[in-house]
């Protein structure tokens, strides 16, 4: 399973950096989608099987009921819904990938690592440039959004927003691991992974990003709630961040305090006339929805909005739903709305478990730090998403396939267990 799996690390440097806008005939031959289909086929061959998760059922009902929703769509099918069911498509296939290479403890630990060095070079890289203010590859005009950071690479991340909830998503995996760390050198290096984690967050300026974050540190907080290092290094990073933070991240924050001061920004008003635009599409439609990536146009031909071009509203109908649970219901119907929380709600269920049996193993205290990362980054994000439509972001197809693969890791080791009289089984430690 070697190659498949530097195959798949190969595949997610596309994700997080886009090296096609080095070298655009990357993008000519579509190399992406190129790797992606010879690391199935070097998995296949080298004996890979799918482990057994609910996510693979409810992906593919998902995946047929979008289908649906195209083609029993009330609008007319446009080259964009096939663009969006690309999306969906990549997403699905991540997932996939994941699941069938990532097969041992082994190669666990090293995609988690690996994920976390890819964030950590994102982001670093991000802050030295922006604070420089060199604008990011994709060449942003930054000008427009003067303060909002993206990711300079120009891959996942490339919107302030979705950065924002990249961060979120990838800050609980170096942060769990501070906890229990026992070499200093570590400690350290995950303390600093983190922090450039959290200050990218700040910068993203990103409201969704913003509330993701205090589930996180709320989530840590409580589960390191006996241990005063672990408060103490959580209170200077905060320190440091609130220090380092422009005041404009904390106006646009203040924004969320009551209606009033929500409609008072053109920004959050158009997320909230966004949310009841998409409540009555799912009402409308609630069994097919409008149809995958129709979203703006049954705004214009089913609720009868016209386009401002000029004025305080210019632009709104023309923007997305800014929910992903929303904008989801609204497109796919109430269907594929309740198959994506389905697949939310048991990703989330699976980490927590697994973290249940990883815990009273001593040996396998590192996959209980990963299990609980992957919950605490899935919670954060799936917060995010109340605010971004990110149904399709690869981080998050990524963290369900790792809590699949964990689910099943701790399913062979409780059926080793079992087979050997708990023979395997180490005392249970004391986790504050």
């Amino acid at each position: 399973m070697k190659l498949p799996f530097i195959a798949l690390i190969l595949f997610l440097t596309f994700v997080y950096f886009e090296p096609a806008i080095f070298f655009p005939v990357l993008g000519q031959v579509r190399a992406a989608f190129i790797i992606s289909i010879l690391t199935l086929i070097a998995a296949v061959a080298g004996g890979a099987k799918l482990p057994k998760a609910i996510q693979n059922k409810l992906f593919i009902l998902l995946f047929i009921t979008v289908v649906l929703s195209l083609y029993l769509s009330p609008l007319p099918i446009r080259a964009e819904n096939y663009t969006n069911l690309s999306y969906l498509y990549k997403a699905i296939a991540l997932y996939f990938l994941v699941v069938i290479i990532i097969s041992s403890k082994d190669y666990l630990v090293k995609f988690y690592y690996m994920t976390m060095g890819f964030g950590f070079v994102v982001s670093i890289t991000t802050l030295l440039t922006f604070r420089a203010g060199i604008e990011s590859l994709k060449g942003v005009d930054r000008g427009r959004d003067i303060g909002r950071m993206i990711n300079y690479f120009g891959g996942m991340g490339d919107d302030s927003n979705e950065f924002g909830a990249l961060m979120v998503a990838l800050f609980p995996l170096p942060a769990v691991l501070i906890a229990d760390e026992k070499s200093w050198i570590k400690k350290i290096l995950f303390s600093i992974i983190a922090l450039s984690f959290l200050l990218c967050i700040t910068r993203s300026r990103s409201r969704g990003a913003f509330v993701g974050l205090l589930i996180i540190f709320t989530l840590l907080l409580w589960e390191n709630r006996k241990k005063t290092g672990i408060i103490f290094i959580s209170i200077l990073m905060l320190t440091y961040t609130y220090f380092n933070t422009h005041q404009s991240f904390w106006d646009r924050i203040t924004t969320l305090q009551s209606m009033e001061t929500i409609e008072a920004d053109r920004s959050a008003l158009s997320r909230v006339l966004q949310n009841r635009q998409s409540i009555e599409l799912i009402k409308r439609y609630p069994i097919t929805g409008v149809g995958l990536g129709n979203f703006v146009q049954a705004k214009i031909y089913i609720l009868k909005l016209i386009p401002v071009t000029e004025g305080e509203l210019k632009g709104l109908v023309r923007y997305s739903a800014h929910n992903s649970y929303l904008g989801m219901g609204a497109e796919t119907g109430v269907i594929g709305l309740l198959i994506f929380l389905l697949i939310i709600i048991t990703s989330i269920w699976y980490c927590y478990s697994s973290e249940r049996y990883f815990k009273t193993r001593d040996d396998l205290l590192l996959f209980y730090k990963i299990s609980q990362s992957m919950r605490f980054g899935l919670i954060g994000f799936a917060f995010c998403m109340i605010f971004l439509s990110e149904q399709f972001n690869l981080m998050l197809y990524q963290f369900i396939a790792i809590a699949a693969v964990l689910k099943n890791l701790a399913e062979k080791e409780k059926a080793s267990d079992t087979k050997f009289g708990n023979s395997s089984a180490l005392v249970k430690k004391e986790h504050g």
